[in-house]
Parts: structure tokens; sequence; C-alpha cells
């Protein structure tokens, strides 16, 4: 009797990050199966339709990621600002003592940061001009 693949499976596995042990694992079947179905089948080394569908997997999760820090969640944008842009949580300090005090921020929850930016701006100084008036 031939073995049936359900290829659906094996695509969400493999776009997941499954490996093909973890595939042969879920279908019942051995890595020298799978690998001979790939290959009759979708006309490919096992590791060349692996690395497309992890890479496919890889591409969609990179645009659900994205679409969310755009659509408003402060947690993906500081990943995203750190991961793809290279922001880090640390602030050099120049006191009037010229002494460098540098904070580590990176132990901070989400609200305690969204509270820090609130007080941080209520101490920034006025540079737009606006609020000023003209005593002369």
């Amino acid at each position: 009797m031939a073995i049936k693949i359900d290829w659906n499976k094996v695509d969400n596995a493999l776009m997941a990050g499954a490996s093909g042990n973890e595939i042969c694992g879920l279908l019942g079947i051995s890595f020298d199966t799978l690998a001979r179905k790939v290959l009759k089948e979708r006309n490919m080394p096992f590791a060349d339709y692996k690395a497309s569908k992890r890479a496919k997997g890889d591409s969609l999760l990179r645009v659900k990621q994205y679409d969310s820090a755009l659509n408003g969640s402060v947690p993906m944008q500081i990943w995203l600002g750190k991961n793809r842009l290279g922001q880090t949580d640390k602030k050099e300090v120049i006191s009037e003592n010229k002494n460098i005090n540098t904070f580590d921020l990176s132990t901070l929850t989400d609200e305690q940061l969204e509270q820090l930016a609130s007080l941080t701006a209520l101490i920034q100084p006025d540079t737009s001009g606006e609020g000023q008036t003209d005593v002369s």
C-alpha cells in the first residue's frame, strides 16, 4: 500500500520551523520515506524543500510582526527597534560635573517604560518656542 502524505501538514510544520524528524513523528513515517516522497512528488531534495517552506514561514511571520508594530503594539515596536534597527535600552546621561551615568532599562516592564517616557516628557525643556512669554 502506498503511503499518502498530507502535504498541508508537512508544509505548515516546515513553515513553523519543524525538523524533518519532527514531521516524520507527526506523520508516523521514517525520514527516508519522507525524503523519497518529497523528491518524487515535489521534484526536489528534502533540504531544498524544507528551506523554501521555512523561508515562506519566516516571511509570513516578519509581515505579521511588522503589521503588529504598525497597528500600535508597543512591545513589538520595541522588539523590532532593537533587532532590526540596533536600538538599545541603555541611555547615557551627562551631568553637570561631566560624570557619565549609564542606566540599564532592560529590566523594566513595558508599563514602567511608558511611565518613564511620560515623566521624561514632563521634565524635557520646551525648545519649540511655544509657551514662552516675551518679557521685554
